[in-house]
């Protein structure tokens, strides 16, 4: 959080959720009517895993975050003044069975917080 404009470094807060795995840092940064649309494996365009409101959404981040994966946050990219606008970042993780992925996620911030999430995801089998 930025004190003198009072604004919040969203993808700083964000990037540091992913690689220390912080639940309830990332969870505070979505409104109580977020969704998130997950589109890869298993989960085609047309018919995408969504998950709707903060107890879903802090579900999915428990298995997101807390599995066996390292993830590393790559490029970003932060448009968000007042409260409004998107985030985008790129994070790439191996999971304990050893599938690679790389992930686009997309943000929307309104009113200060994330209200739509949208993660492409690409795999490749060990």
């Amino acid at each position: 959080m930025d004190l003198e404009t009072g604004q919040r470094d969203y993808t700083h807060v964000l990037r540091r959720a992913h690689e220390e795995r912080d639940v309830g840092l990332a969870l505070n940064l979505y409104d109580e009517h977020a969704r998130v649309r997950l589109v890869g494996h298993g989960a085609p365009p047309d018919a995408p895993e969504v998950f709707r409101g903060k107890e879903q959404i802090a579900e999915y981040l428990k298995n997101t975050y807390l599995g066996e994966c390292s993830p590393r946050v790559g490029y970003s990219l932060n448009d968000v003044v007042e409260g409004e606008g998107r985030i985008v970042l790129n994070v790439a993780y191996e999971d304990a069975n050893g599938i690679k992925v790389l992930a686009a996620e997309s943000y929307v911030v309104s009113r200060g917080k994330i209200v739509e999430q949208l993660n492409i995801e690409a795999r490749k089998e060990a």
